[in-house]
């Protein structure tokens, strides 16, 4: 048997010393006792953060103990690595404590820690020894010096640093994960920011072997799985600078070749013929719709009676969703958006009040519209047997909005609901895609500010006329069962 032991427990060991002592310290070493009779090597993961700072040169491993980051986590860890030497000896058990420095991969790490401030434009406060002197460590090297550690366990347990093979200060790895960025970092130093954790490894490259993968290349590879699908994605075609000169050509010329090679599969909801969907697959994969023979009609509604589904699943709470149709001649403008705040966009909406707050039927009604399929649908959680009564107040608050109209207040309301959304995509950066690629695909306009300004010129009777036209199309309760 073999056992790598990586206590840890963010947050409240950081307060509860007693707790931290448990976790880093004691059960760690009721674990080895327990492993001992089979236990062919056991890998402790310390921290560098047990060292006391020794000035601008690289921590060794008979330096001191010290306090890094808080007391509580320093000295728990300090407290397991004697434990682990103790029991390893008392019982006869190879072990390996790695006093692991600095770690980072696709998921993040340390170091992703300071770029995700420096892309959120926020100061990064280093020590004002600097540089600050890193050997952050990739994960496929972790994997590898890993196993290693396993491998070399001995009697009694061999401690040894755990860092990279190279030594990159803050400084520079901030100012080469911008270039790629696109961003520049803000660098600040003060007293109050922690010492880097600049391992020596030379005793590691003797007992465990050098790491493999530059950290150049291991910082780009993070970026690439951060940033996957977002604005700072590495974008394929190159670098930034490369990405800044691109011209629609190009773009395009990328894109059909893309399209040559590439498995498409094509999903289809709704009553579409094979022929029709085929059709807009190709128009889609083409990048370009033909020309219309002559003027574009609108579908008309669907011409059959209100639909009523169910289905009966193992869940603790049952979903009841009614959908309507909206006539796409009044779509253009916000009142459709705003008609789905007043219903149930926010904890003011009438459905929210009335269903939830008012009858306590629902632990949560919400409504939206969608533009491009020219609906309106309400969704509640509910306990199934309360569904006909909910179904029943959504049809009369709806027809309550067509008779009775918007009053101004809670038109007041929805439009600063509806702004502060619009808002909140200015901050987003794949948001803000979304948003564009929707309107451009729509035909709305695909800037922030025409948006808000269509939601300030949007009217009460825009609203009420919308409302008294939904026509109830289906209505599907998903109830819940026991398992």
């Amino acid at each position: 048997m073999d056992v790598v032991a990586f206590p840890l427990e963010e947050g409240k060991e950081t307060a509860d010393w007693l707790f931290a002592l448990e976790v880093n310290a004691l059960s760690t070493g009721r674990l080895l006792r327990a492993v001992a009779p089979t236990c062919r090597g056991f890998v402790y993961c310390s921290t560098g953060s047990v060292y006391k700072y020794q000035g601008r040169r690289p921590l060794r491993e008979d330096d001191p103990p010290g306090i890094h980051t808080t007391g509580n986590y320093s000295f728990s860890k300090i407290a397991g690595e004697a434990i682990v030497a103790h029991v390893a000896v008392e019982h006869g058990v190879p072990a390996t404590i790695i006093r692991i420095c600095s770690t980072y991969g696709p998921e993040g790490g340390a170091p992703w820690d300071r770029i995700a401030r420096m892309l959120a434009g926020e100061e990064i406060r280093l020590h004002p020894d600097a540089p600050n002197n890193y050997n952050p460590i990739y994960e496929d090297d972790q994997v590898r010096l890993g196993i290693r550690a396993l491998e070399v366990a001995s009697v009694p347990a061999l401690t040894v640093n755990w860092g990279g093979s190279e030594t990159v200060s803050a400084e520079d790895y901030l100012a080469y994960a911008g270039s790629l960025l696109g961003v520049e970092p803000t660098i600040t130093y003060g007293e109050g920011a922690y010492h880097p954790l600049w391992p020596d490894i030379t005793k590691m490259h003797e007992v465990l072997g050098h790491c493999e993968v530059p950290w150049q290349d291991g910082f780009r590879r993070m970026l690439e799985a951060m940033h996957s699908g977002t604005p700072f994605a590495r974008h394929a075609w190159g670098t930034v600078v490369e990405a800044e000169a691109l011209t629609e050509p190009l773009v395009r010329a990328a894109w059909e070749q893309l399209v040559r090679r590439a498995p498409a599969r094509l999903l289809v909801v709704g009553d579409v013929s094979e022929e029709q969907a085929l059709w807009a697959a190709e128009c889609l994969a083409r990048g370009r719709r033909p020309p219309p023979a002559g003027p574009i009609v609108p579908p008309g509604p669907v011409q059959r009676a209100p639909q009523e589904l169910s289905e009966a699943q193992p869940l603790a709470q049952s979903k009841l969703a009614i959908g309507y149709r909206l006539p796409r001649a009044r779509l253009p403008g916000s009142a459709a958006p705003l008609l789905g705040v007043v219903l149930g966009g926010d904890s003011f909406s009438r459905l929210f009040k009335r269903v939830r707050e008012a009858e306590g039927l629902a632990y949560g009604c919400s409504a939206a519209v969608s533009v491009e399929n020219a609906t309106l649908v309400v969704q509640a959680g509910i306990d199934a047997d309360k569904a006909p009564r909910v179904r029943e107040l959504v049809h009369t608050e709806i027809a309550a909005l067509a008779r009775d109209g918007v009053g101004a207040e809670e038109l007041s309301l929805a439009r600063r609901a509806l702004l502060r959304r619009l808002s909140d995509v200015r901050d987003s950066p794949r948001a803000l895609c979304a948003f564009r690629h929707a309107a451009l695909l729509a035909g709305r306009p695909a800037e922030l500010s025409a948006a808000e300004a269509s939601v300030r010129a949007a009217t009460a009777d825009e609203i009420v006329a919308l409302a008294a036209e939904a026509r109830l199309d289906t209505t599907f309760l998903l109830a819940g069962r026991a398992a």
